[in-house]
């Protein structure tokens, strides 16, 4: 199907809405291309051959890399412009509106005494010729600046200097965040700064980055290698008793039973008690009305009943307990100050044991890299090695493994820096 183009709109221009509605994109694309055209320059297709091409006429002696000595090469370079410069030079091939900047003298300008005067001295001093009297100041002038300077470097230590605070400073009322306000462009801001805090150190001793271990090499030595593959062995073994042993203490504990037996056997469990579903259900021998009431404890017998002698019996006992337990007490309280020198040892090596514990947990603290940051504890990530028919001793035809963007993420998670969490990269 055809396309059928839109017909443009020719409406009146009089007004400035009837301009805002007609259609000059093709005008300003015309511009932009006439922009474009004299920023880089007439187009390819219009210039001649010999703007476009050149011929090589010189021999390749002169060529950078035929330069038989080292020498060579390098003066050959040092005369060459320096590349990183390159981005100041302009490359518009747009043309200065003002050609002639500079400001032209007329002939009765030129013919001026002092215009005269100082062309010539400009003409002497490319060539060297300099008045005697020039050259004598300037020569007293570096004369008297090495007089002046100091033989052994500075007279004084300016950092050494204690420099008086101001009077208003001194107050008692005045606090410490208000001094180093006031002095914050003396050199005594730095004696009165305050410690730094706990959280601006880093939060880790792990290197950012780990260097590998000498078996993980592209081509590694036999007994490295050797080494890699004999550590990554022994985790994945002790892996595997770990999961044999959940095996064996959960699925491997419960004997197989088949489907119609389990069913039966749960059928059982849940009728137990009920007597239409339960068979083995104890059948009472009278069956009981509705109307009955039945107590839940049995009726209580008028000779079993305990009488004032037991009573009283109960109560002496109790009695004699007590004072049992009284007379140990003050015992115990008799034995204890005969032990004030066993209870003194006792504390001092209580006290001791507590020390040496909480002189451990800081160390503890101290060299343990990896904090416990979140809910998620972190996890290392597995050691990437190839195996031996892997190793092709060339960057090449290696076979990659790892990923570098998790090894980054692993690592700024065991430096402290990121929470460890459920999903890994």
């Amino acid at each position: 199907m055809a396309v059928v183009k839109a017909k443009k709109r020719i409406g009146s221009k009089k007004t400035k809405k009837g301009w805002r509605r007609s259609d000059i994109q093709d005008v300003e694309d015309f511009l932009e291309d006439k922009r474009l055209e004299e920023r880089l320059g007439v187009p390819f297709k219009d210039r001649k051959d010999e703007e476009l091409f050149s011929v090589d006429t010189k021999a390749d002696n002169d060529n950078l890399k035929y330069q038989s000595s080292k020498e060579a090469r390098r003066n050959q370079l040092l005369a060459k412009p320096v590349r990183c410069f390159e981005i100041l030079k302009s490359d518009s091939k747009v043309q200065d509106p003002i050609a002639k900047r500079n400001i032209r003298r007329s002939a009765e300008d030129r013919q001026h005494p002092a215009f005269r005067k100082r062309e010539e001295e400009k003409l002497k001093r490319k060539k060297g010729i300099v008045k005697r009297k020039e050259v004598d100041n300037r020569a007293q002038a570096i004369r008297k600046f090495h007089r002046q300077a100091p033989r052994s470097g500075f007279k004084k230590d300016i950092w050494n200097e204690e420099v008086a605070l101001p009077a208003t400073v001194k107050t008692d009322w005045v606090n410490e965040g208000t001094r180093l306000h006031v002095l914050a462009n003396t050199r005594m801001k730095d004696k009165l700064r305050r410690p730094k805090e706990k959280n601006l150190s880093k939060p880790y001793k792990t290197p950012a980055v780990e260097l590998p271990l000498p078996g993980q090499s592209y081509n590694p030595s036999y007994e490295d290698h050797i080494s890699l593959l004999e550590t990554i062995t022994t985790k994945e073994q002790a892996l595997a008793k770990a999961d044999a042993h959940l095996t064996r203490v959960t699925s491997a504990m419960f004997r197989k039973v088949p489907r119609h037996e389990a069913e039966a056997q749960y059928f059982r469990e849940m009728s137990q008690g009920v007597p239409a579903l339960d068979p083995e259900a104890a059948k009472p021998d009278e069956p009981l009305s509705d109307n009955e009431y039945h107590a839940v404890n049995p009726p209580v017998d008028r000779l079993k009943k305990k009488d004032r002698k037991k009573r009283r019996n109960i109560v002496e006992e109790k009695r004699l307990q007590n004072k049992n337990k009284l007379l140990k007490a003050e015992k115990k309280k008799l034995a204890d100050i005969y032990r004030l020198n066993q209870f003194e040892e006792e504390i001092v090596n209580q006290e001791e044991k507590t020390q040496k514990r909480s002189e451990k947990r800081i160390e503890n603290d101290l060299n343990r890299t990896t904090r416990r940051l979140g809910r998620q504890k972190f996890e290392e990530n597995e050691l990437d090695f190839n195996m031996a028919s892997d190793l092709k001793g060339s960057l090449r035809s290696i076979k990659p493994e790892g990923n570098i963007l998790s090894d980054r993420y692993n690592s700024m998670q065991k430096r402290n820096i990121l929470e460890p969490a459920s999903h890994q990269l």
